[in-house]
């Protein structure tokens, strides 16, 4: 056993004493932690914004200097605090001073006193970390909001065609009502002074801010859940992020929004009816692409990527129409290796087909071929990906 084999197999062991064997914990957990302690910690301002804390501290209890290392490694300062900016510009807060993140080893004297867990975080707003930073303000109003159909020259956040969406919406205290989606991002909860477009006050268990749904470029919808407390599902599961299908039924707290779009003929291709069951795949190590549906290229064709150990398979992963792997916990995969970077490669659906390229240099090699630097490569089923010493084997079909 090479020293990268002895390092893995160390980490492997620690990392399923600290996630907890039976999978209810993963690396997006970590993520989820922090973003529910800026959730707990924000205020809103006397100029009516909502500002979050601009501290976090991580506090690491390893057991010995080699789970130590890997983890410091595994939980990239720059990464987070990137996640952090991004999670502020989506839900449209504000931050006060610079952004800090701070990953912070106990001492055995600490330990001692306090009995910690294995990982913590707490945030604080601190005076001292420089002078208030550019607001994170939300996008103008205009780039939020579809364009006027016809006006000439203005027609660049339109869809071709314009889609028509909405949501036909049953929630406690109400009738049955239909709310047409019309800007390119609307933010649906419980609470009117946080931004939403859609307020569902008469729902206790729908979250102040619960989720958003963007329009993307193709005249389709996604749905992101926002750290809510009690959970997004459509059609039954529970799901972080799902591109909508007419028919969708998206269930918060007791209120149900069914979603439904039409087109005209020739414009975006969507079509108006029920969408299958989503297929879910969980991956031991989790990640975003964990609880994320397949892409659907066609009304049967699901893709995912197997995690290779000799012969066997280790465990599986949906892919989605854009997928990042690497060892950092804010990848859509999290390969939990020393020698897979933080954000090693990139899987993304292009013209009906998945592709695959590195992220930042580092070498990817498609059967056993390395890839050049901005090479994008087709993928085809049986494929071998490797990423270090990582083999993932990439699946597409109807049967998986």
């Amino acid at each position: 056993m090479d020293i990268f084999e002895k390092i893995n197999h160390s980490f492997a062991q620690w990392y399923e004493g600290l996630f907890g064997g039976n999978d209810d914990v993963r690396p997006r957990d970590i993520l989820r932690m922090i973003l529910t302690e800026l959730e707990e910690n924000r205020k809103e301002g006397f100029d009516t914004r909502t500002y979050v804390p601009n501290q976090y501290i991580l506090e690491l209890c390893p057991e010995d200097e080699e789970e130590k290392e890997y983890l410091l490694s595994f939980l990239d300062k720059a990464e987070l605090e990137e996640a952090i900016r991004r999670y502020c510009r989506q839900n449209r807060y504000h931050i006060r001073g610079e952004l800090e993140f701070v990953l912070k080893v106990l001492t055995p004297e600490e330990v001692e006193e306090r009995h910690p867990p294995k990982i913590s975080i707490r945030s604080r707003y601190s005076a001292r970390i420089g002078t208030p930073s550019v607001p994170m303000t939300p996008p103008a109003e205009e780039d939020r909001t579809v364009a006027a159909v016809g006006r000439s020259g203005e027609e660049s956040q339109t869809v071709a065609g314009m889609a028509t969406a909405y949501l036909q919406i049953q929630t406690p205290g109400k009738s049955v009502f239909r709310y047409p989606l019309l800007r390119s991002a609307i933010y649906i909860g419980r609470s009117s002074r946080v931004g939403n477009d859609l307020v569902l006050e008469e729902d206790p268990m729908v979250s102040k801010r619960h989720l958003r749904i963007e329009r993307e470029k193709d005249g389709r919808f996604t749905l992101y859940d926002l750290g809510s407390t009690n959970g997004t599902w459509v059609n039954g599961h529970r799901v972080e992020s799902h591109l909508l299908q007419p028919g969708d039924d998206i269930l918060i707290g007791s209120t149900h929004l069914v979603f439904e779009q039409e087109t005209k003929p020739g414009t975006t291709g969507l079509q108006k009816s029920r969408a299958p069951e989503p297929k879910a795949v969980i991956g031991q190590f989790g990640g975003a692409a964990a609880t994320v549906d397949a892409v659907q290229t066609s009304s049967a064709t699901k893709a995912q990527l197997l995690l290779l150990e000799g012969d066997k398979v280790r465990d599986s992963f949906v892919l989605g129409s854009e997928t990042y792997i690497g060892r950092g916990i804010t990848n859509d995969i999290v390969l939990p290796y020393r020698n897979v970077a933080i954000r090693h490669a990139r899987i993304f659906l292009h013209e009906g087909r998945y592709r695959v390229e590195s992220q930042e240099g580092a070498p990817v090699k498609l059967n056993d071929i390395l890839l050049q630097p901005g090479e994008a490569a087709v993928l085809h089923s049986g494929d071998r990906i490797q990423l270090g010493d990582v083999l993932l084997s990439f699946e597409i079909g109807s049967e998986l």
